[in-house]
């Protein structure tokens, strides 16, 4: 699939805003079914669907760097998504929206360290503000109501990050729409193993919740994952990092109109406070000054004197 740097820029804002509803479809099916089974239903029927429709592109473009790309992006990404379900099963989905895509301020971070360089004063300023904002989303009262579901969710925000950061590597050298296959269908692989080490599959209860589960594989996956690694091989890793902005915005406007969640003062300041780190790290909001270019690490000289 050939796509200008526009067109890839568009697809990534429609992938991360399809994705962006998963967190209100788990969050429903998550009443009646435990993480694991979620994730193997879910991957399993985007796997068959996505195989059904393009089995030709897939075999005639299949390639070992493609295969074993997917396989490491999809264990990565499975690690993504058991620690959002399980962060999901006690936070609200828009609180989990906004803590997952702290991605964003962790991407170029990871960038340094990968390029040597030191952050940039926008990096640094976005962290802070992204800091103060989670602090004050889980506000309970007057403290702090940190909770293990919302420390499961920033664990998601880092290897989600991670992911985005070897994305935009791997899938330089390889069909980018195979490479999203194979993800898909190694976190269903993943999912299934892990169910039968657990031996306990739960399915769902209403008629409902097939028909979420049908919305994840398709919408949020056969689109979202699949289709994520085609936008990303025309963008950078910190253009990437940066879509993860609208993720919050579509999360917490379903949580809202469909879930009924009510949003305290702390959580308003919060969403405010995170959403403004967003803009700053996605150049929407600009740091007054001259920009500063970020510096490199001092390289430690192994010559010695004899």
């Amino acid at each position: 699939m050939t796509l200008s740097p526009k067109r890839a820029t568009l697809l990534l804002a429609l992938v991360i805003s399809a994705r962006a509803t998963s967190f209100m479809f788990s969050k429903l099916c998550l009443l009646s079914m435990n993480t694991v089974s979620l994730l193997a239903l879910r991957f399993t029927t985007a796997a068959v669907i996505l195989f059904l429709i393009f089995n030709r592109k897939l075999l005639r473009s299949v390639s070992k760097h493609s295969v074993i790309s997917g396989i490491i992006i999809g264990t990565i990404y499975y690690l993504v998504l058991t620690a959002e379900h399980t962060g999901l099963k006690t936070t609200n989905a828009s609180t989990a929206a906004f803590i997952e895509n702290l991605a964003i301020i962790i991407v170029p971070f990871i960038e340094c360290v990968i390029a040597r360089m030191l952050p940039s004063k926008k990096n640094l300023i976005s962290a802070a503000l992204a800091v103060i904002g989670v602090g004050t989303l889980t506000m309970v009262g007057n403290r702090f109501g940190f909770t293990t579901g919302e420390g499961f969710l920033l664990m998601a925000a880092s290897l989600y990050a991670t992911a985005i950061c070897t994305t935009s590597r791997l899938v330089k050298g390889g069909d980018a729409f195979v490479i999203g296959f194979f993800q898909v269908t190694t976190t269903g692989v993943l999912s299934w193993i892990n169910v039968a080490i657990e031996g306990h599959l739960t399915l769902p209860q209403q008629p409902s919740q097939y028909l979420m589960i049908l919305m994840l594989a398709v919408v949020c996956t056969c689109f979202g994952f699949t289709l994520q690694p085609v936008a990303q091989s025309k963008l950078s890793p910190e253009t990437a990092g940066s879509f993860c902005a609208l993720g919050p915005l579509v999360a917490s406007t379903l949580s809202c109109l469909v879930l009924k969640e009510q949003v305290t003062m702390y959580a308003l300041l919060g969403a405010i406070l995170i959403l403004t780190s967003l803009a700053i790290q996605s150049n929407l909001l600009r740091i007054p000054g001259k920009s500063q270019q970020a510096n490199r690490f001092p390289r430690i000289s192994h010559q010695h004197n004899s």
